[in-house]
């Protein structure tokens, strides 16, 4: 079923306080901006993976890749896609170092953003800890340690899985359709050509 224009909304609210503040979303203030039609919203966001509660907790929420997809906002979600495509892009790179070296090593968000400022790809539109965040999802970090209460990701553990992504720009699309085969088609819709975003690619 296609989203409401509400759970859209709130969407656009959640994603919007993460790439703004870096920030999660409290219950009270989505109740308090969309009040009575907040609790059913929310209730099917989160039975459909669109947002997260942050441990579990109904009273703090969190976007997911497909939080910014439903969210109506074209720049949001072209800012979450191009900073994970090149978190993702910067931790091939890291990997395939590591693999020559013969360690394993945990990298910060600083180790991250040096390797990504090496391989030409900083700009203003990407953000590391945004990128960092949406990355857990594609299953790359095998070790992940977190600030309290677990937001920001202090240094992760970059996994082999990573060397599966040859094509980095189109990972975002595959990952959407895996995670809501049903509700893709609408995804796609709510694009502007300019959403996709390409990015140099690392030799194979």
């Amino acid at each position: 079923m296609p989203l409401s224009e509400i759970e859209k909304a709130i969407c656009k609210v959640i994603a919007q306080r993460l790439v703004e503040r870096f920030d999660f979303t409290p219950r009270r203030v989505l109740l308090n901006e969309f009040r009575s039609a907040a609790p059913e919203a929310l209730s099917t966001l989160v039975s459909s993976s669109i947002l997260k509660t942050l441990g579990g907790n109904p009273e703090i929420y969190l976007p997911s890749t497909l939080t910014f997809e439903f969210c109506g906002d074209h720049e949001l979600l072209s800012v979450a896609r191009l900073s994970t495509q090149v978190v993702l892009q910067a931790s091939r790179g890291l990997f395939e170092r590591e693999l020559e070296r013969g360690d394993q090593r945990q990298y910060s968000p600083a180790d991250i953003e040096k390797e990504v400022m090496a391989l030409g790809l900083q700009g203003q539109r990407v953000k590391i800890g945004l990128g960092l965040y949406l990355a857990e999802e594609f299953g790359v970090f095998p070790s992940i340690q977190k600030n309290h209460p677990g937001l920001e990701i202090v240094s992760v553990q970059i996994g082999e899985r990573i060397l599966t992504m040859r094509d980095i720009e189109s990972v975002w699309d595959r990952h959407i359709q895996q995670m809501a085969p049903n509700l893709y088609s609408e995804a796609k819709a709510l694009r502007l050509p300019s959403t996709t975003v390409s990015i140099p690619q690392l030799c194979n």
